[in-house]
């Protein structure tokens, strides 16, 4: 009678470590490929994946089926081996007195021991280490369960919900993966060599992009070459031969008067004749942007509307820039210029004794990611875009040539200016100096 209590004990251990090993294997399968073997026909991992998007129903099944467990074990445990464990330890005179408290003490530790060891720690472990595989394979038994226990779920979620809402709390529908959680296992991927360092970049840079205003990235006005529709044939022919850029707006008279845009492969369908006339003809309409857009919009305005080139304007309608689809896709996967052509964004040049050359032009947002600094002074402000405009706010006025100031660890010095703006600022760690 004992060795069958015995087995019986064993069995609804084995089964709690069944329910406790598909309880882990459900919640960590990724249901992304539990989607993919779904698609593909697998039945039993479309219930899995079921499973895994309703935990509160499975993880309730799973609950009932160990408190039964231990009922049981705790029953067959306590009335009926240790009762009669305690009349063997009743026989030796010396524990008679302390038969009942020691058989029954005893049962518990191996039981205790067992369902721990067997019924939780080694059937959770073996469920983590091929989650989608296992939980493959307890889906239908557990979805079966749950449609078993489906009553009494509900009635504990009734119970459950009335006693939190005594406390003021209401239910939670869960919490969505926030951008920061997303970073965190990019950054474990990475770690553990899941994703190679480009791929890691390149999805870190994808959040940039609503970060980032279109006027930090855009090509200011006054680096941007453009045609003037009145010059002379000649005139319009000698600027875009001697420029470096592929697309060019056509203007009249001004920047702010813009007519259009003139991509240079457009230009071969009407031959080596370049002429102001010709030109119109092959104008392709810009879209207008205002400086203070983030560039993942402005990246969903190109895609909707198959251009791909944007004039950056200000409040007032003042044209401060433009933008390329190129420009928004290189925050991204970095520098697209091809080797041979000259590179004419704003650059820092690190010299030889640790200190920076930056060009007047270069964007607060590059020098932030190149220093690794969280915040720049009255940056929400928007007072200022560029290393120049932050070191002309620092002085109040543009400075003269070898003005400098000390500000969080660095050393900021005019190198060269040409009146109206600065060209060249030099960035010292002061470090490097200590």
């Amino acid at each position: 009678m004992v060795i069958v209590e015995i087995i019986a004990v064993a069995g609804l251990i084995l089964f709690n470590g069944i329910l406790a090993m598909a309880e882990i294997a459900i919640i960590s399968s990724r249901k992304t490929k539990l989607q993919e073997l779904s698609r593909k026909g697998d039945l039993k991992a479309a219930t899995a994946l079921k499973l895994a998007k309703t935990p509160n129903s499975f993880l309730s099944t799973i609950q009932i089926g160990i408190t039964l467990v231990s009922i049981l074990s705790g029953a067959f445990g306590g009335a009926t081996i240790a009762e009669q464990l305690s009349s063997y330890l009743a026989d030796i005179p010396s524990l008679e007195p302390y038969s009942n408290v020691l058989g029954i003490g005893i049962v518990v530790i191996i039981i205790g021991y067992f369902t721990l060891v067997f019924g939780e720690i080694v059937p959770k472990r073996l469920g983590m280490t091929n989650p989608e595989k296992i939980s493959i394979k307890v889906a239908r038994p557990i979805d079966f369960l749950s449609r078993l226990f489906h009553p009494v779920v509900r009635f504990l979620g009734f119970s459950t919900n009335i006693v939190l809402s005594l406390f003021g709390i209401k239910p939670s529908k869960g919490t969505p993966v926030t951008e920061e959680e997303i970073k965190v296992l990019i950054e474990q991927g990475a770690r553990e060599g899941i994703l190679k360092k480009v791929e890691t970049e390149i999805v870190e840079r994808v959040f940039m992009l609503d970060d980032r205003r279109i006027n930090s990235l855009m090509t200011p006005a006054n680096r941007v070459v453009w045609i003037n529709i009145d010059d002379a044939d000649k005139e319009i022919s000698d600027t875009i031969l001697n420029s470096h850029f592929s697309r060019f707006p056509v203007c009249n008279g001004t920047l702010d008067k813009v007519l259009g845009i003139v991509h240079l492969k457009s230009l071969f369908s009407i031959g080596c004749d370049i002429k102001a006339s010709r030109l119109r003809s092959i104008l392709q309409q810009p879209l207008f942007v205002t400086e203070g857009m983030r560039a993942l919009k402005v990246m969903t305005m190109f895609k909707e509307s198959g251009v791909h080139t944007a004039i950056v304007v200000d409040e007032y309608g003042v044209v401060q820039g433009i933008v390329t689809l190129n420009d928004i896709l290189e925050v991204v996967i970095g520098e697209l210029h091809p080797a041979n052509e000259p590179r004419m964004e704003p650059e820092a040049v690190q010299r030889e004794d640790g200190s920076w050359l930056i060009d007047g032009d270069f964007t607060i947002v590059e020098f932030k990611e190149l220093f690794q600094i969280e915040r720049m002074p009255e940056e929400d402000k928007n007072l200022y875009l560029t290393i120049a405009g932050f070191v002309t706010l620092q002085f109040g006025d543009i400075p003269r040539t070898s003005a400098h100031f000390l500000w969080d660890g660095f050393r900021f010095e005019v190198v060269d200016t040409d009146g109206r703006k600065i060209d060249k600022v030099l960035v010292t760690p002061l470090k490097l100096n200590s």
